[in-house]
């Protein structure tokens, strides 16, 4: 044999002895892992730490539904303040201004309170759109499970 064939099989053979070094250490190292996830203590805690973060998704969601609720009730109590002041006053305008017999009163006042419904119907009806229109473009994949945990996805 020449001396480039036989330089040419001790780098050969030392090649595949360094890769078959390499895949034997993977190879020992994911047995190793295997055997820790098999373990009784970690398969515990794992399904503690998913219990927890269950949990706190949960609560996140109950105050985040919560913080709605308030805002819009908030809103709605708001509105109906401003109507009670509004119909406060035009019911004072109006008896001041009275000069009519008490049918044409009555009819006056249920026109008002006519009034004073209607707006609140409006604005419970646009308070159910808002919280509609929020859920409708809040993030579809929430909650779907497919979730990357690279750096890119981090904010």
């Amino acid at each position: 044999m020449r001396i480039e064939e036989i330089a040419a099989t001790q780098i050969q053979t030392a090649y595949r002895g360094y890769v078959a070094r390499k895949n034997f250490g993977r190879l020992k190292a994911t047995v190793r892992l295997q055997n820790l996830l098999q373990c009784d203590a970690v398969k515990k805690q794992a399904s503690t730490t998913l219990g927890h973060l269950h949990s706190s998704t949960k609560i996140q969601a109950q105050i985040r539904a919560r913080r709605v609720h308030m805002v819009t009730e908030g809103r709605l109590r708001q509105k109906k303040l401003e109507n009670q002041s509004k119909l406060e006053s035009e019911l004072h305008d109006l008896e001041v201004d009275w000069s009519g017999d008490s049918k044409t009163m009555d009819e006056a006042l249920a026109r008002i309170h006519q009034r004073e419904e209607a707006a609140l119907r409006r604005e419970q009806a646009m308070a159910y759109a808002f919280s509609h229109q929020w859920r409708a473009n809040s993030n579809p994949n929430f909650g779907s499970g497919n979730h990357d945990i690279g750096k890119a996805n981090w904010g």
